[in-house]
Protein backbone atom coordinates (compact mmCIF):
# COMPACT_ATOMS: atom_id res chain seq x y z
CA UNK A 1 0.00 0.00 0.00
CA UNK A 2 3.16 2.12 0.89
CA UNK A 3 3.73 1.81 -2.80
CA UNK A 4 0.47 3.51 -3.96
CA UNK A 5 1.10 6.41 -1.67
CA UNK A 6 -1.59 5.34 0.62
CA UNK A 7 -1.02 5.65 4.11
CA UNK A 8 -4.15 4.12 6.06
CA UNK A 9 -5.47 0.56 5.19
CA UNK A 10 -8.52 0.24 3.72
CA UNK A 11 -11.89 -0.54 5.62
CA UNK A 12 -12.75 -4.21 6.56
CA UNK A 13 -15.92 -4.12 4.59
CA UNK A 14 -14.50 -2.36 1.53
CA UNK A 15 -15.23 -5.28 -0.79
CA UNK A 16 -18.56 -5.76 0.62
CA UNK A 17 -19.16 -2.23 -0.38
CA UNK A 18 -17.91 -2.47 -3.60
CA UNK A 19 -20.17 -5.39 -4.25
CA UNK A 20 -23.06 -3.96 -3.28
CA UNK A 21 -22.23 -0.70 -5.15
CA UNK A 22 -21.81 -2.64 -8.07
CA UNK A 23 -25.36 -4.63 -7.22
CA UNK A 24 -26.85 -1.48 -7.57
CA UNK A 25 -25.35 0.20 -10.43
CA UNK A 26 -26.42 -2.85 -12.13
CA UNK A 27 -29.81 -2.66 -10.67
CA UNK A 28 -30.19 1.02 -12.07
CA UNK A 29 -28.88 0.35 -15.46
CA UNK A 30 -31.17 -3.37 -15.53
CA UNK A 31 -34.10 -0.88 -14.25
CA UNK A 32 -33.50 1.85 -16.85
CA UNK A 33 -33.11 -0.34 -19.99
CA UNK A 34 -36.98 -2.47 -18.59
CA UNK A 35 -37.97 1.50 -17.97
CA UNK A 36 -36.94 1.73 -21.81
CA UNK A 37 -38.11 -1.21 -23.23
CA UNK A 38 -41.49 -0.69 -21.05
CA UNK A 39 -42.10 2.80 -22.77
CA UNK A 40 -40.96 1.51 -26.05
CA UNK A 41 -43.85 -1.30 -25.71
CA UNK A 42 -46.35 1.11 -24.45
CA UNK A 43 -45.84 3.58 -26.86
CA UNK A 44 -46.09 0.86 -29.50
CA UNK A 45 -49.30 -0.74 -28.22
CA UNK A 46 -50.79 2.97 -27.41
CA UNK A 47 -50.16 4.26 -31.15
CA UNK A 48 -51.19 0.59 -33.27
CA UNK A 49 -53.76 -1.19 -33.82
CA UNK A 50 -53.83 -5.56 -33.93
CA UNK A 51 -54.61 -4.99 -37.18
CA UNK A 52 -52.17 -2.69 -38.08
CA UNK A 53 -49.75 -4.28 -36.61
CA UNK A 54 -50.79 -7.59 -38.58
CA UNK A 55 -50.52 -5.84 -41.68
CA UNK A 56 -47.04 -4.41 -41.14
CA UNK A 57 -46.13 -8.25 -40.03
CA UNK A 58 -47.56 -9.27 -43.00
CA UNK A 59 -45.95 -7.10 -45.29
CA UNK A 60 -42.56 -7.57 -43.61
CA UNK A 61 -42.99 -11.27 -43.94
CA UNK A 62 -43.54 -10.87 -47.36
CA UNK A 63 -41.16 -8.20 -48.57
CA UNK A 64 -38.78 -10.96 -46.57
CA UNK A 65 -40.15 -13.14 -49.26
CA UNK A 66 -38.90 -11.51 -51.82
CA UNK A 67 -41.87 -10.42 -53.15
CA UNK A 68 -42.53 -6.57 -53.92
CA UNK A 69 -45.88 -5.10 -52.86
CA UNK A 70 -47.16 -2.41 -55.37
CA UNK A 71 -50.14 0.06 -54.07
CA UNK A 72 -53.56 -0.10 -56.26
CA UNK A 73 -53.04 3.41 -58.04
CA UNK A 74 -56.16 5.72 -58.06
CA UNK A 75 -57.38 4.81 -62.41
CA UNK A 76 -58.59 7.22 -64.36
CA UNK A 77 -62.18 5.70 -65.14
CA UNK A 78 -63.78 8.28 -67.41
CA UNK A 79 -64.79 7.85 -70.44
CA UNK A 80 -63.65 10.25 -73.67
CA UNK A 81 -67.12 11.43 -75.11
CA UNK A 82 -66.80 11.66 -78.80
CA UNK A 83 -69.50 13.96 -80.11
CA UNK A 84 -70.93 13.00 -83.58
CA UNK A 85 -70.62 16.60 -85.56
CA UNK A 86 -73.69 17.96 -85.96
CA UNK A 87 -75.74 15.28 -84.25
CA UNK A 88 -74.53 13.50 -88.54
CA UNK A 89 -76.52 10.42 -88.46
CA UNK A 90 -73.55 9.38 -91.10
CA UNK A 91 -71.08 9.73 -88.77
CA UNK A 92 -68.68 6.92 -88.51
CA UNK A 93 -69.84 6.35 -84.67
CA UNK A 94 -73.25 4.89 -86.02
CA UNK A 95 -72.32 2.29 -88.39
CA UNK A 96 -72.85 -0.31 -86.20
CA UNK A 97 -76.44 0.45 -86.06
CA UNK A 98 -79.35 2.09 -87.69
CA UNK A 99 -80.43 5.24 -84.95
CA UNK A 100 -83.81 6.32 -85.14
CA UNK A 101 -82.97 9.13 -82.79
CA UNK A 102 -79.52 10.58 -81.55
CA UNK A 103 -79.45 11.06 -77.55
CA UNK A 104 -76.96 14.13 -78.26
CA UNK A 105 -79.94 16.29 -79.36
CA UNK A 106 -82.02 15.74 -76.46
CA UNK A 107 -81.14 18.07 -73.31
CA UNK A 108 -79.29 16.54 -70.74
CA UNK A 109 -78.31 13.55 -73.15
CA UNK A 110 -75.05 13.04 -74.73
CA UNK A 111 -73.20 10.49 -76.90
CA UNK A 112 -72.65 8.81 -73.56
CA UNK A 113 -75.25 9.36 -71.19
CA UNK A 114 -78.99 8.84 -71.25
CA UNK A 115 -81.23 12.60 -71.50
CA UNK A 116 -83.25 13.66 -68.14
CA UNK A 117 -86.39 10.97 -68.01
CA UNK A 118 -85.15 8.01 -69.90
CA UNK A 119 -82.89 4.95 -68.45
CA UNK A 120 -80.41 3.19 -70.25
CA UNK A 121 -81.22 -0.34 -71.45
CA UNK A 122 -78.21 -2.86 -72.70
CA UNK A 123 -76.05 -2.49 -74.52
CA UNK A 124 -74.39 -4.06 -77.58
CA UNK A 125 -70.39 -3.17 -78.63
CA UNK A 126 -69.47 -3.02 -82.01
CA UNK A 127 -65.96 -1.92 -83.78
CA UNK A 128 -66.32 1.23 -86.38
CA UNK A 129 -63.44 2.41 -88.32
CA UNK A 130 -62.94 5.92 -87.50
CA UNK A 131 -61.58 9.08 -90.00
CA UNK A 132 -57.97 8.54 -88.97
CA UNK A 133 -58.65 4.71 -90.29
CA UNK A 134 -58.73 2.79 -86.85
CA UNK A 135 -60.95 0.56 -85.43
CA UNK A 136 -62.89 1.75 -82.36
CA UNK A 137 -64.68 -0.65 -80.27
CA UNK A 138 -68.22 1.13 -79.45
CA UNK A 139 -70.86 0.91 -76.82
CA UNK A 140 -74.38 1.35 -77.84
CA UNK A 141 -77.12 1.66 -75.87
CA UNK A 142 -81.01 2.33 -75.92
CA UNK A 143 -82.14 4.91 -73.54
CA UNK A 144 -86.01 3.90 -72.70
CA UNK A 145 -88.40 7.15 -71.86
CA UNK A 146 -89.09 7.16 -67.95
CA UNK A 147 -90.76 10.33 -67.56
CA UNK A 148 -93.69 11.57 -69.78
CA UNK A 149 -91.79 15.35 -70.11
CA UNK A 150 -88.39 14.49 -72.07
CA UNK A 151 -88.52 17.05 -74.86
CA UNK A 152 -85.29 16.88 -77.25
CA UNK A 153 -83.79 20.01 -78.46
CA UNK A 154 -84.20 19.22 -82.31
CA UNK A 155 -86.96 17.02 -83.44
CA UNK A 156 -85.18 16.37 -87.01
CA UNK A 157 -82.75 13.77 -84.81
CA UNK A 158 -83.39 10.95 -85.82
CA UNK A 159 -81.63 8.87 -88.34
CA UNK A 160 -82.94 6.74 -91.17
CA UNK A 161 -80.17 3.78 -92.31
CA UNK A 162 -76.89 4.97 -91.97
CA UNK A 163 -75.93 1.16 -93.16
CA UNK A 164 -74.47 2.98 -95.86
CA UNK A 165 -71.06 4.50 -94.28
CA UNK A 166 -67.97 3.39 -95.93
CA UNK A 167 -66.39 3.59 -92.70
CA UNK A 168 -68.16 0.62 -91.38
CA UNK A 169 -65.73 -2.83 -91.45
CA UNK A 170 -67.00 -5.75 -92.91
CA UNK A 171 -69.09 -7.92 -92.04
CA UNK A 172 -70.93 -5.92 -89.09
CA UNK A 173 -75.17 -5.74 -89.69
CA UNK A 174 -76.00 -2.24 -89.11
CA UNK A 175 -79.92 -2.68 -88.87
CA UNK A 176 -81.63 -2.77 -85.44
CA UNK A 177 -84.71 -3.87 -85.49
CA UNK A 178 -85.01 -5.01 -81.52
CA UNK A 179 -86.61 -2.39 -78.73
CA UNK A 180 -84.34 -2.91 -75.84
CA UNK A 181 -86.51 -1.32 -73.19
CA UNK A 182 -87.55 -3.25 -70.76
CA UNK A 183 -91.12 -2.90 -68.66
CA UNK A 184 -93.30 -1.61 -70.99
CA UNK A 185 -90.84 1.40 -71.12
CA UNK A 186 -91.09 3.02 -74.64
CA UNK A 187 -87.81 3.56 -76.80
CA UNK A 188 -86.63 7.48 -76.94
CA UNK A 189 -83.19 7.73 -78.19
CA UNK A 190 -79.44 5.98 -78.58
CA UNK A 191 -76.03 6.32 -76.92
CA UNK A 192 -72.73 5.51 -78.59
CA UNK A 193 -69.26 5.73 -77.21
CA UNK A 194 -66.11 4.91 -77.93
CA UNK A 195 -64.60 2.41 -75.19
CA UNK A 196 -60.86 1.96 -76.99
CA UNK A 197 -59.38 0.53 -79.66
CA UNK A 198 -61.05 -2.63 -81.57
Amino acid sequence: MEKLGMTSPLPSNFADNKTEAMNDLSDDVAAAKTSWFEQACRSLYEGTSRRGLLAWLGKALIAAAGVTIVKVLPVDRTVDIVEASNHDCSSWLYCNCNCPKLCSCCVGGNNCMCPYGTLPSGSWFGCCRNPSGQLRLLEYADCCRSLPSVQCQNPNCSCTNPSGNQRCPPGFNCNRSANWCSGGRPYYCTTVCDRGAC
